[in-house]
């Protein structure tokens, strides 16, 4: 995947550089940039870096990986945080570009990168995250072919800067609310059905709940239409008559269908490749900038553009419709030109249903959002 986060110890990543914070003397004596110089070997990676010492505020420099599974490690120095009106953010943005460039000018294809200055140098986790997306994105759009990775120690690292994070958990948490109401809704009518069920007389009252609850009875798997996230698929379960089940339960003719088969594969809608390029086009964007906005990798979107029969994953499909900001409805037909359909079923589809409602199309704060909540990232290489 060009861009994504996760939650592990930097020093067993596996990439081609790794990015650290360190000081103006690169002299590792606490945080990331300890633990790594350990991993490697501590008195190597000591000698390495005493070599290339000093290193200025917003500058990089770059050592062997000696131990460990990366063969280069980069080290940028960051600011310390005075406020933040001492031209901090400058350089910090600085130190990422300068790491990144340093990663590549090595050769490095994957960049396992740690948040800079967050920990002892009192940089804002929110500023630095700021900071790591406009330099990755910047990045990415030199070498596409590149993988950047995000390295926390945990989810909560930067939870308070995944600025949907208190969104989603609210919606959710509604939706849940939503779902024990009905719960308990349903378990009042069955009480209610089973304390009149067999009184004698029966009244009026007592047949409607005895239909009531055989209509229930007919309604195939209650579970199946439960969601995950909290919700229930509609307001109100379907009812039929006499007439619509008879229907439903009569063999398929052809009479009945709205043509023969033949005029139906002659006359199909447009499919998921075709209706993408037209978007774009109507969008007036270029390939490049779709797939960037995507977080997709060239090679991937030239699947799509290519083969008109390719299908792409649902993840993909929705990491395009991100990228060409399609709202809602557009959102769900681009899904179903290429078979899949949004769900309340399913807790990723909640997330990315609860966001494009918001017109939310930035895929750094969409990843962000879903690594807070353990859900797949959007974009990758297919």
């Amino acid at each position: 995947m060009p861009f994504s986060i996760i939650a592990a110890d930097i020093t067993r990543v596996r990439a081609d550089a790794l990015v650290v914070a360190a000081s103006s003397d690169l002299v590792a004596d606490g945080g990331v940039g300890l633990a790594v110089a350990r991993a490697a070997g501590l008195r190597r990676m000591r000698r390495a870096c005493r070599a290339a010492a000093p290193c200025a505020v917003g500058d990089a420099v770059v050592t062997g990986g000696f131990d460990l599974a990366a063969d280069h490690v980069v080290h940028a120095v960051a600011p310390v945080w005075r406020g933040g009106d001492q031209g901090e953010e400058a350089l910090l943005r600085h130190a990422y570009e300068s790491a990144l460039g340093k990663a590549a000018a090595v050769g490095a294809q994957s960049v396992a990168l740690s948040l800079l200055g967050a920990g002892a140098y009192g940089v804002p986790v929110q500023v630095s995250l700021d900071a790591a997306r406009g330099a990755v994105g910047e990045f990415l759009d030199r070498y596409a072919d590149a993988d950047v990775t995000l390295v926390v120690y945990g989810k909560e690292a930067i939870r308070a800067a995944a600025v949907e994070w208190k969104g989603v958990s609210a919606h959710l948490a509604q939706l849940q609310e939503r779902e024990e109401e009905r719960e308990r809704e349903e378990s009042r009518r069955r009480a209610a059905f089973s304390q009149r069920r067999f009184r004698q007389p029966l009244c009026s009252e007592d047949f409607a709940l005895e239909a009531e609850a055989d209509a229930f009875q007919k309604i195939p798997d209650l579970d199946a239409v439960r969601v995950g996230a909290g919700s229930w698929m509609a307001d109100a379960l379907p009812t039929r008559d006499m007439d619509e089940e008879a229907a439903l339960s009569a063999p398929c003719s052809a009479a009945s269908l709205p043509g023969n088969l033949e005029d139906l594969l002659s006359n199909l809608d447009e499919g998921f490749s075709g209706t993408l390029l037209s978007l774009i086009d109507a969008r007036g964007l270029t390939d490049a900038q779709v797939y960037k906005r995507a977080n997709m990798s060239r090679q991937l979107f030239s699947k799509i553009r290519s083969n008109a029969s390719y299908v792409p994953t649902k993840r993909t499909v929705l990491a395009l419709a991100v990228a060409l900001e399609l709202d809602l409805d557009q959102t769900r037909d681009l899904l179903a030109r290429a078979g899949y359909a949004l769900s309340r079923s399913n807790r990723f589809d909640v997330i990315m249903e609860y966001l494009i409602s918001r017109g939310v199309y930035d895929v750094f704060t969409i990843n962000e959002t879903l690594f807070q909540f353990d859900q797949p990232l959007l974009g990758g290489r297919g």
